[in-house]
């Protein structure tokens, strides 16, 4: 067997493979050998069958399978001893490849197409600099998060008429094509009903109602979604007629949350770790927080450009005609060469990130997230709900938050959300520690439309906010 290797770029060459029958020929006879002893033939006992009769119904067979196991190895071997670092694996040369024939060839010559994973530049240093967007918290925001906070903490008092933010609880009854209410028709008490009516001009109606008022509205029309209709209503969705009806509907209590006065009870309530004696210390605290909820919006753009920075700087270079050839044969045809063309520059783009990626890990092995890492950020996550005891009691703990982790382990959607939390962090830490910020400053609105330019479906950070202090609420209640 030979095997040499003719350059035909700068990142790919060829490997010719020449198989000659001594390379094989000892593996074939082993292997026939071995289906002699287990044929079963009519006419010959088992393990006596003539080799000749096992030659002619099997040799061809074995003999291509054990050629191409003996390709395969040759070519592996042959990377592993010439270290080199190749891009995907090799393929077929089809323009050199000529027609093997098993049945009256002995020798054989074999023409496989690769590619060398290009170097990749990678300046973690100083010397790089890139864009922080580091948020200036004006008054308008601030408070907005005051307000927040103390409607979160503030108290439901009744109300005589209906504004728009107000907590609606009603009676619907289904009517009938005459205004009616419907004999044998659903009747059901829906609690804080406004907040699911996405019409606006049905949300409208509501508004200066009083308790005892009543209104005619198609419900289906109100929230824009069948599912959430049978759900308010109590039904199987798969009652069309009665989703689809119209409904009266009874309003049976306004409230409206009182926010909570600003005194010592509230800032204790909102950061029970701080110590907060005045409305300027708490409007302070506030401010931190509202910079700490925006800037984790900056540390994700932050992220995702500095990649794209780093990565147009590695300038990484791959082999066009090679990269579409692999991409077909890596695909078994479900991509057809039209579609590799019409979207090549989107599949380049990605193995350049994957190439870069892979780099980055290997010079900065602490990025690599390992399912241990998983299963302690579950355990850290779900700690805050199984209270610390005595020593006694500690095993147990560790025994239920263990078990609590395997199982969110077996969720490949959380288990991959979980892995690409962990990895940004330590991008984001390992980018500020080594590279030099240019920080500019921007207003919360600056900020969105930054963000509307990375994240399209970008959500507002003053939502996580609300969850955060949803949470809060709860504990203080």
């Amino acid at each position: 067997m030979n095997i040499t290797q003719e350059k035909t770029g700068d990142l790919t060459a060829t490997l010719k493979v020449e198989i000659t029958e001594n390379d094989y020929a000892a593996h074939v006879d082993k292997e026939l050998k071995s289906y002699r002893k287990q044929a079963s033939i009519p006419g010959f006992r088992p393990g006596k069958v003539p080799m000749g009769i096992i030659q002619k119904k099997y040799g061809i067979a074995i003999m291509a399978e054990e050629v191409n196991k003996i390709v395969s190895n040759s070519i592996n071997d042959y990377i592993k001893e010439n270290n080199l670092n190749i891009l995907g694996y090799p393929i077929p040369n089809t323009e050199k490849e000529n027609q093997l024939d098993f049945e009256t060839q002995k020798d054989f010559t074999f023409h496989f197409d690769f590619a060398i994973t290009p170097e990749i530049k990678l300046d973690l240093t100083g010397n790089t600099v890139v864009d922080y967007y580091n948020i200036v918290v004006e008054d308008e925001i601030i408070n907005k998060f005051v307000n927040d906070i103390r409607s979160r903490n503030g108290i439901f008092e009744n109300s005589d008429a209906i504004e728009a933010t107000d907590k609606v609880d009603v009676l619907l009854k289904e009517v009938d094509d005459s205004g009616e209410i419907a004999e044998y028709g659903v009747s059901k008490l829906a609690f804080d009903f406004l907040k699911n009516i996405k019409d606006q001009d049905i949300k409208q109606a509501f508004i200066g109602l009083k308790t005892g008022d009543t209104l005619v509205i198609n419900l289906l029309k109100a929230t824009t979604d069948a599912d959430e209709t049978a759900k308010i209503l109590g039904i199987e969705n798969t009652l069309t007629a009665k989703i689809e009806a119209n409904y009266q509907v009874l309003i049976e209590n306004i409230s409206r949350i009182k926010p909570a006065d600003l005194n010592e009870d509230l800032y204790k309530k909102a950061f029970p770790a701080d110590e907060i004696a005045d409305e300027v210390q708490f409007r302070s605290r506030v401010a931190q927080e509202a910079s700490r909820a925006y800037n984790e919006e900056s540390d994700k753009i932050f992220v995702q450009q500095t990649l794209e920075k780093l990565l147009n700087d590695a300038d990484i270079e791959l082999p066009d005609e090679f990269m579409k050839k692999w991409l077909y044969v890596s695909n078994e045809g479900k991509l057809s060469i039209d579609q590799i063309e019409r979207n090549f520059e989107h599949y380049k783009h990605s193995m350049k990130h994957q190439l870069f990626e892979n780099k980055l890990i290997t010079e900065n092995p602490e990025l690599e997230v390992k399912d241990v890492d998983i299963k302690n950020e579950i355990k850290k996550y779900f700690s805050f709900y199984i209270p610390e005891n005595d020593d006694e009691n500690a095993d147990e703990r560790s025994h239920q938050l263990d078990l609590i982790a395997e199982k969110y382990m077996k969720n490949k959607e959380d288990i991959e959300r979980i892995q690409d939390q962990l990895y940004n962090q330590r991008l984001l830490s390992l980018f500020k520690s080594n590279l030099t910020l240019n920080l500019i400053d921007v207003t919360y609105d600056e900020l969105i439309e930054i963000m509307k330019s990375v994240h399209p479906h970008h959500h507002h950070p003053e939502h996580d906010h609300e969850h955060e202090h949803d949470h809060e609420h709860d504990s203080n209640e």
